[in-house]
């Protein structure tokens, strides 16, 4: 072998030995690449000595951070869901103004590292995607309530899929430094299961309303069809068959976790044959509100509708209310129905 293919062969083997470093660092998952040698620790993985300089790099969020991240059902703790087959997790960066993949992480893969970079000013950001077929939603308030470190979340499209990622901003500074290895961050997700079977079931028909004024409530439920699901609900409506407000006009409803709504704060429209009372939480899983059967409990949320009433003799109304919720993980919308009907004598 001459000079210059010695030359070429240590370029080579250099370049070599650089993507094996590359890949066992996890550094290549991005692209599909996975370590080619699995290590056996599941924290702190071996690494570098740390030295004064790191420590401080390390305390203001700058430096290789090794992620051990875990997913559970928020009402079934038990449930064993798994990254990549229940619920996918993506690492960002966000500098001037754009967001970067850092990685997705990998199950498969024994350690997966974050580098934080100056530009990150200590933040790393870190999306939840939704898995097809899995149902699934995101539960993003309890995931902030139990984690000092995150420090608030967005809804945005960060992977310009066109659907949109709970997104969390997770504070890297102040973490407990290792002597040697990589600091470790052990982010827990939370999801709750969508219950596909929910229903809406209408209060009794009433009648005896006379012709005077009354006030009367229609003790409407929703059943979560079995323990440990939930769904989001993002608007309810309601219907009155009748297009003149001074027969029946809704005055409250009360709703699970909210308490009384008055009807001011529901959007009152007209159409050529009835009146409509519509509130709405939201379009999306950010602000739906999320209605939900833990152990023990018996699945009837109420939703019970005041009204205000002035019939004439032998007047029939009927008042429809609508849930609207949202399917995970898809985002579509569906809806529930129940009729009341009251009449006056």
């Amino acid at each position: 072998m001459n000079k210059s293919e010695k030359k070429y062969a240590m370029i080579a083997g250099g370049a070599i030995i650089l993507f094996l470093l590359a890949a066992q660092m996890g550094y290549l998952t991005q692209y599909g690449i996975k370590p080619f040698f699995q290590q056996t620790s599941t924290g702190g993985t071996q690494g570098p000595t740390i030295d004064e300089t790191m420590r401080s790099n390390y305390l203001n969020g700058i430096g290789v951070f090794q992620l051990n991240p875990t997913v559970s059902d928020s009402l079934n703790t038990a449930s064993g869901l798994v990254f990549e087959t229940n619920l996918n997790l993506m690492f960002y960066h966000f500098i001037g103004g754009q967001w970067i993949h850092e990685l997705t992480y990998d199950k498969d893969v024994t350690t997966n590292y974050f580098q934080a970079k100056p530009e990150d000013n200590g933040f790393m950001y870190i999306a939840t995607k939704g898995v097809s077929g899995q149902a699934y939603y995101v539960d993003y308030q309890k995931i902030v309530a139990s984690d000092s470190y995150i420090k608030g979340y967005q809804y945005v499209d960060v992977d310009g899929d066109s659907a949109e990622e709970f997104v969390f901003q997770y504070d890297l500074k102040n973490h407990a430094i290792p002597s040697s290895g990589y600091p470790v961050i052990p982010l827990k997700v939370y999801c709750l299961t969508y219950d596909s079977g929910v229903t809406l079931t209408g209060a009794a028909n009433q009648t005896g309303w006379g012709t005077s004024t009354v006030t009367k409530f229609f003790e409407n439920y929703v059943t979560i069809s079995a323990e440990k699901k939930g769904v989001a609900v993002y608007k309810i409506e309601v219907k009155l068959n009748q297009t003149d407000e001074t027969l029946v006009a809704l005055k409250s409803m009360t709703v699970p976790g909210l308490g009384k709504i008055d009807k001011n704060s529901f959007t009152k429209t007209f159409t050529s044959s009835d009146i409509r009372w519509t509130y709405t939480f939201t379009t999306s899983f950010d602000g739906a509100l999320y209605l939900t059967r833990p152990v023990g409990s018996i699945g009837k949320l109420y939703f019970t509708c005041e009204y205000e009433a002035t019939l004439t003799s032998g007047k029939a109304v009927e008042m429809d209310l609508t849930l609207y919720y949202l399917i995970a993980p898809t985002e579509a919308g569906s809806s529930i129905v129940c009729w009341n009907t009251a009449t006056a004598s």
